[in-house]
């Protein structure tokens, strides 16, 4: 089974250089902070957070998990974003309780809408496959 890995950055009107990944400098903005009452208003657990960002790219991945897979996936990103040499998308993310929504941010076509069921089920049958792959090993 492949799993998709997708990158993006935050992004803003200055100029200022942030570490990716310790060893790539891309020209990106530090992400904006969240006030402190977040969590208490209303509105924002259940409209979501608004996240304005730029849209590295996405690749496919073996297995949804693993750090060193992780961190291969994100350089193989980040190496295909630079080689193109194009001018990284801007892309507005929401996360909320109904899911993961990306929406490209000049067009608003949406690029992504990732229910929080299918998230959530995900996560369900990788615990189960994970349970009984250490009951029982010899199944595949």
């Amino acid at each position: 089974m492949s799993d998709r890995v997708s990158l993006s950055l935050p992004y803003s009107n200055s100029r200022d250089v942030v570490d990716v990944l310790k060893c790539h400098r891309l020209h990106v903005s530090p992400p904006a902070e969240l006030p402190e009452n977040w969590t208490d208003t209303r509105e924002t657990l259940q409209e979501g957070m608004v996240f304005q960002l730029k849209y590295l790219g996405v690749t496919m991945v073996e297995q949804p998990k693993g750090e060193e897979l992780s961190a291969a996936a994100v350089k193989r990103i980040v190496a295909t974003a630079k080689a193109s040499g194009k001018k990284l998308q801007k892309v507005t993310l929401t996360v909320s309780p109904r899911g993961i929504i990306l929406y490209d941010s000049a067009s608003k076509q949406l690029i992504e809408n990732i229910s929080i069921y299918r998230l959530v089920l995900f996560q369900l049958l990788r615990r189960l496959f994970d349970v009984s792959h250490i009951l029982c090993p010899g199944l595949n």
